[in-house]
């Protein structure tokens, strides 16, 4: 696969006064294209930042499953947190015409 597929670029900030952010974004090649995934955590500071990481963490690690699943697993594991919004979009670098998967939901 062309590393070219999807350009991409992201910019976050945290809330004044906090020292962490509580938005994160993976944009990871898998085998048939391009896994986007974007996670904001509830609130701000440290508690939303740690619901973010691990919604990330765990849609890196279910890189080759289908974006429902992922989100099944992301959720099943945001219920020990304050838990997440987060948008997924799969790129098929193998199907440009219908090479785009799109969900996203509140966990």
């Amino acid at each position: 696969m062309n590393s070219n597929f999807v350009e991409w670029g992201v910019a976050a900030r945290q809330m004044p006064g906090e020292s962490i952010c509580g938005d994160l974004h993976l944009v990871k090649p898998v085998d048939k294209g391009v896994l986007v995934v974007v996670a904001d955590g509830l609130g701000h500071g440290r508690p939303a930042a740690e619901a973010a990481e691990l919604a990330i963490n765990v849609a890196a690690e279910c890189e080759n499953e289908s974006l429902i699943r992922v989100l099944e697993h992301c959720n099943r594991k945001l219920r020990q947190t304050r838990g997440a919004v987060m948008s997924l979009a799969f790129f098929n670098a193998l199907d440009l015409e219908e090479g785009l998967d799109y969900m996203k939901r509140g966990t």
